[in-house]
């Protein structure tokens, strides 16, 4: 079991790393990123607390849209943090 739970923790560490290659997103803006932040429809990501407390919007393009795609499909009836962490603390890799 404790088998089982490693790997899931390593790719878990990976998709975030991913996520943060593919989007250029800050640390803390990647940790604070909700399932409600992202348009699948639109092409669009909302990052509501951003460098200075702005918010801004990014464009999904291809890749990331394709990323974020399939890793919604490994996890259809997720809701809040796209990656939660530990006792409702911020993920950290």
């Amino acid at each position: 079991m404790r088998d089982g739970r490693m790997v899931a923790d390593r790719q878990k560490a990976a998709d975030f790393i991913e996520l943060l290659a593919l989007s250029g997103l800050r640390l803390a803006e990647a940790q604070n990123l909700t399932w409600e932040d992202i348009d699948l429809s639109k092409g669009t990501l909302v990052v509501t607390e951003g460098k200075g407390g702005k918010s801004r919007v990014i464009d999904l393009f291809p890749s990331l849209q394709a990323f974020i795609e399939r890793f919604r499909a490994a996890n259809p009836n997720a809701t809040g943090s796209i990656f939660p962490g530990e006792a409702d603390q911020p993920y950290s890799p």
